[in-house]
């Protein structure tokens, strides 16, 4: 079923579009209306009432002194691989860097976060080397030149959110590595100047990697009590025991409205309005399914079948104009099981002669990002098998 939902389109449904668009919403509908017609009252407490803990094995593994230091010292080489190919690789499509950035981390932030609870906050190589300069100068990470200020909430981490969507989706040349480390360094030098102003407590408010796997790891079924015991749990207690906070709606608001631009993004309509403004191109976007193709999944380069970079003077490049309606754009969320962005896929579908149409089974690895893709060759008679 991931499979079918990560490299299907409209096209390859058996039954008619309309169809489909009706069954969705009755389904939709129907849940919904059975969900508050049968559960009139509140079921999840957000506590442990009955926990079940885990093996013996487990609770001695995760109590151990070395445990946060293994997790905070895997964090800090995977950093340092990344620095190296964004500091000292080509800027090429065979560096990889855009791809681990894009698709690794930001993708893989996800599932990572759903089995295991919040796992960015042990990774974070940032929050170590704040840990790592505290401890030489003998002073409490925790502790900064001033208070944290009251009200503060996640407004820090609902911004640092914001500007990474914005690269994502917006910035142009974001799969380049001077766009990719310019905006690396004035993260990285927000985040430990907040650090040393307001101590490690900023991480927790104002890191968006950190909130965002935090939030998401509320739905994780385990997880660790007060007690230091880890226990297993109903995954929505997680989420029926946050509380509000400033900001949170925020927060929340532009990881939706980010998965509502990327769809809409797509649209002809939008990709005409913004090719015809006179708006620049990093407010806006740069027109939509052209540039995508440029960018590839999440920002990564794509290729055809026939090898050659898509959107860089290769097959498909058509030099920024617009596409017509059933013109491919990028699988951003199609061969991603975990994100909600291939909405906008099923909606629009790849052309008929798009690379994701006929080369659509992931065999792999490919550098700068995205799986590689098997040359299938098209079907006889289509508009691709000439």
């Amino acid at each position: 079923m991931l499979l079918a939902h990560g490299i299907g389109g409209r096209q390859d449904l058996p039954i008619p579009f309309s169809a489909a668009l009706i069954g969705a919403i009755l389904a939709l509908l129907v849940s919904f209306v059975a969900l508050g017609a049968l559960w009139t009252e509140p079921r999840l407490g957000g506590d442990l009432r009955r926990p079940r803990p885990l093996a013996s094995l487990v609770q001695g593994m995760v109590s151990a002194r070395a445990w946060p230091w293994f997790w905070r010292v895997a964090g800090l080489v995977a950093a340092a691989y990344f620095c190296v190919g964004l500091l000292f690789g080509p800027d090429r499509v065979e560096n990889p860097t855009a791809g681990v950035f894009y698709v690794l981390f930001w993708v893989g932030l996800v599932p990572l976060s759903l089995l295991f609870g919040p796992v960015w906050p042990a990774l974070n190589p940032l929050r170590t080397l704040h840990l790592l300069a505290c401890r030489g100068l003998g002073r409490d990470p925790g502790t900064g030149l001033r208070p944290l200020p009251e009200g503060l909430g996640y407004w820090p981490a609902a911004a640092g959110l914001l500007a990474f969507v914005w690269l994502e989706l917006v910035a142009p040349e974001r799969a380049t590595l001077p766009v990719i480390g310019a905006w690396l360094a004035v993260y990285v030098v927000f985040m430990l100047g907040g650090a040393v102003l307001f101590g490690s407590r900023w991480f927790d408010h104002a890191d968006a990697f950190e909130v965002y796997s935090t939030l998401v790891g509320r739905l994780a079924p385990v997880v660790r009590g007060p007690d230091g015991v880890v226990t297993w749990r109903n995954s929505l207690d997680g989420m029926a025991g946050l509380r509000p906070v400033p900001g949170l709606t925020v927060l929340v608001v532009v990881l939706l409205g980010s998965t509502m631009y990327d769809s809409l993004s797509n649209a002809p309509i939008w990709v005409r309005f913004v090719q015809e403004s006179s708006v620049p191109a990093p407010v806006m976007g740069d027109g939509g399914p052209a540039h995508r193709h440029r960018a590839g999944p999440r920002g990564v380069p794509w290729r055809d079948l026939a090898g050659r970079p898509v959107g860089r003077g290769g097959a498909g490049d058509d030099g920024g104009r617009a596409r017509p309606r059933g013109g491919s754009r990028s699988p951003s969320g199609t061969w991603s099981p975990t994100t909600t962005r291939s909405c906008s896929w099923k909606a629009s579908g790849p052309s008929p002669c798009s690379p994701t149409r006929w080369a659509p089974v992931p065999t792999g690895w490919a550098p700068r990002g995205g799986p590689s893709r098997r040359s299938v060759p098209p079907p006889p008679g289509s508009p691709c098998s000439r």
